[in-house]
């Protein structure tokens, strides 16, 4: 059996910060103080339309997802109702659906860090040394913005911004698929970062040393 699930919990509220990773970790630590030492936690950014102020409005649809071990899944259920503050908006959980983690061919993550490694080609080596250390073999590119250039992304923690980079990985194999989701890439999963889900769309993608238009699916 999988020893990860993925509860996704309905959010209700009106806005947030675009980066609101760090806060969002912050109040949750602060309802469940066991979260900060919770191995294998990953936590992914709650979505919402972007309204070009630094901030997202939420929606009907807007959701939080924590991927973490089954056996922790009794820690987290008091989160269900609770009203979190994040910065200077708050959101309500509501009951979560558990999800299995399942298998996918190709993989994207909006965000994924690897400290000192901030220019494409560096950081690519460094993810392929990554994989390569989980013994996954697969493809994997960097999204191109529409002048075809690897789209770099950031996020603010604090004082300090961190760069990183948004990945497909595909052409992967059943268990790989499910490793690499479990493990992530890269650091600050807690906060979002190299956290993998099922690649949906067709992207322009960097790969390796040179820039490419082939499109993914998944």
């Amino acid at each position: 059996m999988n020893p990860f699930v993925e509860l996704v919990f309905p959010v209700k509220g009106t806005r947030l910060h675009a980066d609101h990773n760090y806060r969002l970790l912050g109040s949750l630590c602060k309802k469940i103080p066991a979260l900060h030492d919770l191995k294998g936690l990953a936590i992914n950014t709650i979505f919402g339309i972007p309204n070009k102020q630094g901030t997202i409005d939420l929606t009907p649809q807007s959701q939080f997802y924590l991927r973490l071990p089954v056996d922790a899944i009794s820690l987290v259920y008091p989160l269900v109702g609770q009203v979190l503050t994040i910065g200077e908006y708050q959101i309500t959980l509501g009951s979560p659906e558990l999800q299995t983690i399942q298998a996918h061919e190709s993989l994207k993550c909006r965000l994924v860090t690897i400290k000192g490694h901030t220019e494409p080609d560096s950081f690519l080596e460094a993810a392929n040394r990554q994989l390569q250390g989980m013994d996954i073999q697969a493809n994997i590119g960097i999204l191109a913005n529409k002048q075809g250039d690897p789209k770099r992304l950031t996020l603010k923690i604090r004082s300090y911004s961190i760069v990183g980079f948004t990945v497909v990985i595909s052409d992967l194999k059943d268990e790989d698929s499910i490793k690499l989701q479990i493990n992530g890439l890269g650091g600050k999963r807690r906060l979002g970062c190299g956290v993998f889900y099922s690649n949906v769309s067709k992207q322009k993608t960097y790969y390796g040393n040179r820039y490419d238009t082939a499109q993914l699916t998944s």
